[in-house]
């Protein structure tokens, strides 16, 4: 009793790659012949070791068989125009080491970003349907929010500068800032609320952080006419909000 060593491909075109890279040559320049021979004889080893030889492997064969023995007669003189059987079988194996070539590639890379995750941005909803903003409405203090966005530079392409990124703001934060602005004012202009702050997240942390104040009823908004400027200020529960702090 002995032992064959036979390795694993997926098809015979996988086979035929196989045995052309341990001839160290081209598709190009390997010899149909010799690769012919050794192909047999992989076929052989299949069967003894009771391996299933498939349609596909015995086509393969019998095509090696044939460029083999078509090989060995003299070639016409005078063009023909079928496709050369042994030219074909040399773009086959072409395009199959491509496809295996980006398999691996893929698989590859996948293996490599697979522990890595993302994470989109975070999205503050917040329901504003039943606040209550004294006489500015969900339209006007909008307009307003709009127009600070427009006028902050994150909207203008960035320039070369480095510049020194502060942690993310939170909404807690947003509104504890807001009610200091207004600790030695009673009121403050809507802009001026945004105007240390440059950063998207931070606008919108802010804005965010006002609705809730709002809501509470600690501050309060007011403009006297249609786009006139839009004033903070303390609301009905202001005080219990600072005694509580």
């Amino acid at each position: 009793m002995y032992e064959i060593d036979i390795e694993t491909f997926q098809g015979p075109l996988d086979v035929l790659l196989g045995l052309i890279s341990k001839q160290k040559v081209r598709i190009e320049d390997v010899s149909i012949s010799l690769i012919t021979d050794q192909y047999m004889e992989h076929i052989a080893k299949m069967k003894e070791m009771d391996i299933e030889v498939t349609s596909e492997f015995i086509v393969m064969a019998s095509m090696l068989l044939f460029i083999k023995s078509k090989s060995m007669l003299p070639k016409p003189a005078e063009d023909s125009d079928e496709e050369d059987p042994e030219e074909e079988l040399r773009r086959r194996l072409i395009e199959y080491k491509m496809i295996k070539e980006a398999a691996f590639l893929l698989q590859k890379r996948e293996g490599e970003f697979s522990g890595i995750y993302s994470k989109l941005p975070e999205e503050y909803e917040i329901d504003v349907s039943e606040m209550e903003f004294k006489s500015v409405g969900t339209v006007d203090l909008a307009r307003a929010f709009g127009k600070i966005l427009t006028q902050k530079p994150f909207l203008v392409p960035e320039d070369n500068t480095i510049k020194m990124k502060r942690d993310p703001m939170t909404i807690n934060q947003a509104m504890d800032y807001i009610k200091y602005r207004l600790v030695d004012s009673a009121n403050v202009l809507f802009e001026q609320i945004f105007e240390n702050y440059s950063t998207k997240q931070e606008i919108v942390t802010l804005f965010i952080g006002m609705l809730e104040l709002l809501k509470e009823n600690i501050i309060a908004v007011h403009q006297e006419a249609t786009y006139a400027p839009i004033t903070v200020l303390r609301g009905d529960l202001w005080s219990n909000a600072s005694r509580s702090e």
